[in-house]
């Protein structure tokens, strides 16, 4: 398992595990349902509105403004709104940090969302995929700019006093 350490501006070195390729994946596969569902909600929702030919500009336009764009928009919004998780990332246990220790900025998130274009959309995520196996902190190429990662919440190996004492028992 990869780690990424985050040193704050105390100087104070926190060790996070970076989170996997399939962590990362099943947030994105889950952010895309909720993404899919919303559309089909609003989609219904239009329709029963009913669609008057005479106004089909303003109701192409108020799809686009209700849907298409809180869509694109998603992953932007809610990691600035639920500091560096999106519904996926928060069922997963995974979030983004800023690697200086500090809160990830809005033009951090920014910077993220929109090399996720070049990351997933241009190469179906291969070219993400190949980062984040490849890099030192399993970072994406717009993690690697904004100086961002993705990490674990909690440890995938987790401790018990119980365990500690047992090694101190075996000595």
């Amino acid at each position: 398992m990869k780690k990424v350490d985050v040193i704050t501006s105390h100087n104070i070195s926190i060790e996070y595990e970076a989170a996997s390729v399939l962590n990362r994946g099943v947030a994105l596969f889950l952010d895309l349902i909720i993404k899919g569902v919303y559309y089909f909600i609003m989609f219904m929702i239009f329709m029963s509105l009913g669609l008057d030919f005479d106004n089909f500009d303003l109701f192409i336009v108020l799809f686009f403004i209700t849907t298409i764009i809180p869509m694109m928009f998603y992953s932007l919004i809610l990691e600035f709104l639920l500091k560096g998780q999106t519904i996926g990332k928060l069922a997963m246990g995974i979030r983004v940090v800023n690697l200086n220790g500090e809160n990830a900025s809005l033009g951090d998130y920014t910077l993220r969302w929109s090399f996720k274009i070049i990351d997933f959309w241009f190469s179906a995520g291969a070219i993400a995929a190949l980062f984040i196996m490849t890099t030192e902190k399993g970072q994406r190429l717009g993690d690697v700019l904004a100086q961002t990662a993705v990490v674990r919440n909690k440890p995938e190996q987790a401790y018990s006093i119980r365990d500690i004492l047992k090694i101190k028992d075996k000595l």
